[in-house]
């Protein structure tokens, strides 16, 4: 994919706190201690103990309270927390997964297990493990449903998405921004542009700071002139108008597309997703790049040459960074 020129980073759902009692029916037949589950979890942690943080003390100190205490909920979620920060996401998984099987009844727990098959681009089995817990659970909070809607976007299963981004709305005790943001996102992808404007600009209402709701929001309305004021009141002129520039290389206006990324270049020589655009559509158009003449052009034809010669580009255009989640 093209560079984006807005980089605004996803936020994270909260976990809820609230906790229900799951009465079973029938429990699970009981597996000889040395084929336990959580016991086999924890001898593959010790195998790849070395590398994984044997020289942190911190991870060290955690690993000993949990050998004098297995079930200490605290200490585990912060080993498993180390691990995710250390870039070991299969470890913090295990931890995580040891956790939610010792305290079935906790809905932040799966949370987390369902983030961590996330992190390792498994949204699917996520979801999956969501859809389960919450099929058991009449009085889930929002923060279950939320994510629940996340992961089955990613997997492609946008329908089902709406669905809970429906529900973590209802469900939520107050409204929340980032619950109509998601589910914004969602008909956005699902190509129902006018609807998702509608849950953008709800999003602004409940938070009118929100970059991420006024990104998505100006994404949603195209090439239209109030695009590009949202894009301008967060990213600038210069990033404003090259992403105004993506959308109509999208659409195969090029002549358009190079007004734009040349009132784009003007603000800001150096702008690096426009001198790729400008790549692009050369190479889309079969017409020469044009920049606009200041002390600057020198240098920019120099990188726009090497667009050109080295890397090709890629073959969507820069725009702003769709994924915004809470």
């Amino acid at each position: 994919m093209i560079r984006k020129t807005a980089v605004l980073l996803p936020l994270l759902i909260a976990a809820s706190c609230s906790q229900r009692q799951v009465a079973r029916v029938r429990a699970p037949k009981p597996t000889p201690a040395a084929e336990h589950p959580i016991r086999q979890t924890l001898q593959r942690q010790i195998t790849r103990a070395v590398d994984a943080g044997d020289g942190d003390i911190e991870i060290v100190a955690l690993r000993r309270t949990l050998a004098n205490d297995a079930k200490n909920l605290a200490a585990r979620k912060q080993l498993a927390a180390k691990y995710a920060a250390a870039g070991f996401p299969e470890l913090a998984l295990d931890h995580y997964r040891i956790a939610a099987a010792q305290f079935p009844e906790d809905p932040a727990l799966q949370i987390e297990v369902a983030k961590q098959f996330r992190w390792l681009d498994m949204p699917g089995e996520g979801a999956r493990l969501l859809d389960a817990f919450l099929a058991s659970r009449a009085d889930a909070p929002a923060a279950l449903h939320a994510w629940a809607g996340i992961l089955h976007d990613e997997s492609g299963e946008l329908a089902v998405g709406e669905t809970e981004h429906r529900r973590a709305i209802e469900r939520s005790p107050e409204p929340r921004e980032y619950l109509h943001n998601n589910l914004g996102y969602n008909l956005l992808l699902q190509g129902r542009g006018a609807d998702a404007q509608r849950e953008f600009r709800r999003a602004l209402e409940l938070a009118p700071r929100s970059e991420i709701a006024r990104n998505n929001l100006a994404e949603s309305l195209g090439e239209s002139k109030e695009a590009l004021t949202h894009w301008q009141s967060i990213l600038g002129p210069s990033a404003a108008h090259n992403n105004l520039a993506a959308v109509l290389i999208e659409k195969g206006q090029y002549q358009d597309a190079r007004k734009e990324l040349n009132i784009a270049l003007g603000y800001k020589p150096d702008n690096a997703a426009a001198l790729h655009n400008l790549a692009l559509v050369s190479q889309l158009d079969g017409q020469p790049a044009i920049l606009p003449m200041n002390r600057a052009t020198a240098s920019a034809w120099r990188k726009i040459a090497a667009a050109i010669k080295g890397e090709k580009p890629d073959a969507k255009p820069a725009v702003p960074i769709r994924a915004a989640r809470k």
